[in-house]
């Protein structure tokens, strides 16, 4: 304790020296701070709007075949999935149902095609509270059953304002033409560069317009309490659907989902385990990542059993008997692959900028306290002379070396909390170009603590190591010849 405290008293003694290296060092941990920082947080509010703009975090479609040999998108029976939901245990908010189609919105001689989205209103409060309305009102949309929601691009492209009547063609499961009459109700500003064109309808509606029973949906999707359970959530519930119904490519999906960043730590292992699955290699030797089924980009949206056919797309004939089911599982990660893949590239160009500027900081160290040795010889003489012993000089050094780094990294905490402090009150309109990199408008940050505690031992150990030659030195110094010096 005695040796830390003379460390201590060395390091306040030499203000300007310290400051300088502790300056250099908090720059770099600020940097990789903030960097990790805004990309966890880049992340999160990506995932969390597209989240709410797919109404939850798991998304289940099934393909079953009509008496006419037809393989449509449909659940027509949610009973089974619910039930898999309550016994696998996982902890959700919400589930809700919706069926989409592409059609060709046309209001006299203007056309554009659009996808359009049935939505359960009395399940989608979430969606319905965050839309940012433009024109007209989310009371007026809900007040009618043949009213929709567009987004000002898609409104723009037909030339539609609030109230007007607007044809949709469209062809049913089935193949059949169909055409439906809608009253736009709400226009949604843009969503700029990084959105897409939204429509929204009444489920019943478009589960008319499409030839779908009225209790059934294309899709069922679920909302779960912590989105990093994700990918865990997804393969209990595999696991349970494959108890009673056909899950579509279930080995791949799960080997997928075990692959993913959600997927870790000793529940997942214990499952990979009583799965009796090994990490697989590909014909040159190198590890599956994973990326098999729906892993890097966005898998199809819809479609039989996820096989890409939308509604208006084409009609598949199946060879399998009538009443034949088979579902199929995707998760959030499967449409936020492109971003996740853009932030670990960043947090790596991040990381290298960090190394650069640890290894001119241990230069520089270094260099410091060599002069700082032949500053101090005299000093060093005396102690030995004092019967300090060589190992409690060098300790001294060393001591005064991670003091200083921790200073330094405290302080380039301090001010990166500070700007992210500053920065997530500034306001970004909603409906701008960045809106789904946004947090309500706002830019989000999360720190993730174990790197931000790696980053400290990492720079006080480095800062230890980069004085331990000059340290070394000064406890190889003979008194006597300490003494004698002039320097």
């Amino acid at each position: 304790m005695q040796i830390f405290k003379i460390a201590l008293r060395n390091t306040s003694r030499q203000v300007r020296r310290t400051s300088l290296l502790s300056g250099a060092i908090a720059f770099g941990i600020m940097i990789i701070i903030l960097l990790n920082s805004f990309t966890n947080g880049l992340t999160e509010n990506v995932k969390e709007n597209v989240s709410r703009a797919l109404a939850g975090h798991i998304y289940i479609t099934a393909s079953e075949v009509t008496q006419g040999g037809i393989e449509v998108a449909r659940v027509s029976d949610d009973g089974v999935i619910l039930e898999a939901v309550e016994s696998s245990g996982i902890e959700y908010t919400s589930v809700s149902h919706r069926t989409s189609f592409t059609g060709t919105l046309s209001l006299g001689s203007k056309k554009t095609e659009e996808r359009v989205t049935g939505i359960d209103v009395a399940e989608e409060q979430m969606l319905l509270d965050s839309l940012v309305v433009k024109e007209g009102s989310i009371e007026a949309f809900l007040a009618d059953g043949h009213s929709i929601i567009l987004s000002e691009g898609l409104a723009r492209s037909i030339r539609a304002e609030v109230g007007d009547e607007v044809l949709i063609r469209l062809v049913t499961q089935t193949g059949q033409n169909n055409l439906g009459e809608f009253t736009l109700g709400v226009i949604l500003p843009d969503e700029g560069s990084f959105g897409s064109d939204r429509a929204y309808a009444h489920l019943g509606y478009v589960n008319e317009l499409v030839n779908m029973p009225a209790d059934a949906s294309e899709t069922i999707n679920i909302t779960l309490v912590d989105m990093e359970d994700t990918s865990e959530a997804a393969l209990r519930l595999i696991s349970e659907l494959e108890k009673t119904v056909e899950i579509q490519d279930a080995a791949e999906q799960r080997e997928a989902m075990m692959n993913s960043d959600g997927a870790t730590g000793a529940v997942i292992d214990a499952m990979r385990d009583s799965m009796g699955i090994e990490d697989e290699t590909d014909a040159e030797g190198e590890a599956d990542n994973g990326q098999r089924g729906f892993g890097g980009g966005a898998p199809p949206m819809m479609g039989p059993a996820g096989r890409g056919g939308m509604f208006g797309a084409g009609i598949t004939r199946s060879s399998l008997p009538p009443g034949t089911v088979t579902f199929k599982l995707n998760t959030i990660d499967d449409y936020t692959g492109a971003i996740s893949q853009l932030v670990s590239t960043l947090n790596y160009i991040g990381y290298g900028v960090f190394a650069v500027l640890l290894l001119i900081t241990m230069v520089g160290i270094t260099n410091t306290y060599r002069m700082m040795m032949l500053e101090r010889i005299k000093e060093i003489g005396t102690m030995r002379a004092m019967g300090v012993h060589r190992k409690q000089v060098r300790r001294i050094f060393l001591y005064e070396a991670g003091i200083t780094a921790f200073i330094g990294a405290a302080a380039g905490l301090i001010v990166s909390l500070v700007i992210m402090l500053v920065t997530g009150l500034l306001s970004f309109p909603e409906a701008g170009d960045f809106t789904m990199l946004l947090d309500s408008g706002h830019p989000g940050y999360s720190m993730n603590p174990g790197v931000t505690v790696g980053l400290f031992i990492i720079i006080v150990l480095f800062s230890m190591l980069a004085a331990s030659n000059p340290a070394g030195k000064a406890a190889r110094v003979a008194p006597a010849e300490a003494l004698r010096t002039t320097k």
